[in-house]
């Protein structure tokens, strides 16, 4: 996927903060495990430890919801 998001930036990294956050907010929302509307923040990160290029998305929750 690095090639790609190195030439497709803007679409590479908004896929990737969509498809956390719709994950995070689906699976929280469902009653088997948390049953509520989350809050959380995610943070780009385009390096590895090896300073090579590897875009992902780190998340932040909170410790509950809103029910």
């Amino acid at each position: 996927m690095a090639p790609l998001a190195l030439q497709n930036k803007r679409l590479i990294y908004n896929l990737l903060f969509r498809a956390s956050a719709e994950t995070l907010l689906q699976i929280a929302r469902d009653p088997r495990h948390i049953g509520a509307k989350i809050g959380f923040f995610s943070v780009l990160h385009t390096w590895d430890q090896r300073l090579q290029y590897h875009p992902h998305v780190h998340c932040v929750l909170a410790a509950g919801g809103l029910a």
